[in-house]
């Protein structure tokens, strides 16, 4: 499957094969493909930023989560329980979802979970390479994790899955 989405000023090609391998390019505007370079970095991502960025620009998806799910989302970030997290370094980056993430996003809609994410990442300053992949692979993944399971995922500079598994 692929799909073609503008997502500011980057043009945004995402890939996805029936193996289960997973990227994301990013090319820019002026049609330059080049290794993304990362820096060394720790983006903690609260359920509540995830819900916030659903409400605002996916409220059918926002719908979808019940009041009560909602609740448990906001009450385990109070708890410090089960942390959604991006670290990053100089070979690529690993994202870190929490099993609440990963039931809101069977419940909500992958791709409107996977996308929010990806733009609370962007809120924190990572360029739209790493965010592109981000939103790839979380939604992509996701199905393939059991309810109750959080999931992690390595990916390269270049975006490439490298490896994921269940927390």
């Amino acid at each position: 499957m692929n799909r073609i989405a503008i997502s500011g000023a980057a043009l945004l090609m995402l890939e996805s094969t029936s193996i289960g391998v997973v990227t994301a390019k990013a090319d820019s505007i002026n049609n330059v493909n080049e290794e993304m370079t990362i820096p060394d970095k720790y983006i903690s991502i609260s359920n509540s930023q995830i819900l916030n960025a659903l409400k605002e620009n996916n409220p059918e998806a926002y719908a979808k989560i019940s009041v009560s799910e909602r609740t448990a989302l906001l009450r385990q970030d109070m708890l410090r329980q089960g942390e959604t997290y991006i670290k990053t370094n100089s070979t690529g980056f690993t994202v870190y979802l929490n099993s609440a993430i990963v039931k809101t996003a069977k419940l909500a809609g992958m791709g409107a979970v996977a996308w929010a994410i990806a733009s609370v990442a962007a809120t924190a300053g990572l360029t739209a390479g790493p965010t592109a992949a981000i939103s790839t692979v979380v939604g992509g993944l996701i199905g393939q994790v059991p309810d109750g399971r959080g999931v992690w995922a390595k990916l390269s500079n270049e975006g490439s899955l490298v490896t994921w598994g269940l927390q």
